[in-house]
């Protein structure tokens, strides 16, 4: 018993250990959710108004408005082992002491798995609003991509093997979809999927 114990153990520690470090957390969080690290006063001054509607925009293309992201805050101060493991983080640091322009750079995985940190510093909040505001689209643009690459990472092992099927019968093509669509409506080079739920459909 103690053996198999000791093997139990060795297991574990095997699994959660990665070159001598303990295994990082998986990013939390839901898809195009954005948490932003500011001081609350500068989240509600001319700054924070201004990357705030940086990312409150329109998914383009869609027949009714549909916001492209889901905005959190978080004083710096506030920032604990729970929020410091989500999935999109942008952390804004101004500070004259310490930059002389304005940039932005991101980082991977660094408290999680599958995360990205965007950090923007300046050297003022003038300096500040005029990059976000020329550099929009390409702050849109990475965080979409950060979670499309996600999607499919995720949908390379796990997605409905009845779309797949079908979808391959039909068409003659491969389509890895959502593992939740399950239910589905078929006819002449027509295939119709659906996950069925009143919400979230």
């Amino acid at each position: 018993m103690r053996k198999l114990l000791f093997c139990i153990l060795v297991i574990m520690v095997t699994v959660a250990c990665e070159n001598g470090h303990l295994a990082s957390p998986q990013a939390s969080g839901r898809p195009y959710e954005v948490l932003v690290v500011m001081d609350k006063a500068d989240w509600e001054a001319p700054e924070g108004r201004a990357l705030f509607d940086v990312l409150d925009t329109d998914i383009p293309g869609l027949p009714q408005p549909e916001r492209s992201f889901h905005i959190s805050q978080v004083a710096p101060k506030d920032m604990n082992r729970t929020l410091s493991i989500f999935r999109n983080i942008i952390e804004v640091n101004i500070d004259p002491r310490q930059f002389t322009t304005t940039r932005m750079k991101f980082v991977r995985n660094v408290y999680a798995n599958e995360q990205v940190i965007l950090r923007i510093n300046s050297q003022s909040k003038e300096a500040f609003i005029v990059y976000v505001k020329e550099h929009r689209q390409d702050i849109i643009d990475f965080f979409t991509k950060m979670e499309i690459n996600r999607l499919c990472k995720n949908l390379e092992r796990k997605y409905s093997k009845l779309t797949y099927d079908l979808v391959k019968e039909i068409f003659d093509c491969e389509l890895r979809a959502p593992e939740e669509l399950k239910n589905y409506k078929r006819g002449k080079d027509f295939l119709w999927t659906t996950n069925n739920t009143a919400t979230g459909m």
